[in-house]
């Protein structure tokens, strides 16, 4: 089954703690695929207004697979420690896909 929902989130972090946030979120995307997410990926935005930021993109089956992996964050040792880099979130998208 194609994935229905895609969620991506974009965080605003020092310029010096960028590597540690991106290290840091592939971690976070393995925990986010245990946890339900069919894919998960972290990058950084290299243009535009949020050049420099961190992009964390999920992709999901179902809505209740995103409230799954959001719950395994709130408990994510990982997650803190992303958070703790100073990232702030700025911006997160939820797509749905819908066959044309």
């Amino acid at each position: 089954m194609a994935e229905n929902f895609y969620v991506n989130t974009v965080g605003a972090v020092p310029a010096n703690k960028l590597s540690e946030a991106v290290s840091l979120g592939v971690t976070l995307a393995e925990e986010s695929k245990a946890a339900g997410s069919a894919r998960a990926s972290v990058g950084t935005i290299m243009t535009g207004n949020n050049a420099g930021s961190v992009v964390f993109q999920q992709f999901f089956n179902t809505l209740n697979d995103f409230a799954d992996v959001m719950d395994a964050f709130a408990k994510s040792s990982t997650y803190s420690s992303i958070m703790g880099t100073g990232l702030t979130v700025t911006m997160r998208n939820i797509a749905k896909f819908c066959d044309v």
